[in-house]
């Protein structure tokens, strides 16, 4: 998987079931950060339609310390 763009590293966490990615509007003023709140340490959250954003909001994307380190292409913090 592709690890060098922010658009692979979310195929990547869609693929391995840490991506939750919803269609529906929402506020990006509290109501995004409150279900990011809820979600943190769990999965990574995409909003496809935030409201007055012309573009998908992204939340936790480092949601687990195993996501953090898939990104930078690490199994463990041992691999250094």
């Amino acid at each position: 998987m592709e690890r060098d763009s922010l658009k692979g590293f979310l195929r990547l966490l869609a693929c391995t079931g840490r991506l939750e990615a919803s269609s529906e509007q929402v506020s990006c003023d509290l109501e995004a950060a409150e279900i990011a709140r809820r979600a943190a340490g769990i999965t990574a959250l995409a909003f496809d339609k935030p409201v007055d954003a012309d573009f998908t909001l992204v939340m936790n994307a480092f949601c687990t310390k195993e996501a953090a380190l898939e990104s930078i292409g690490m199994k463990s913090v041992h691999d250094a």
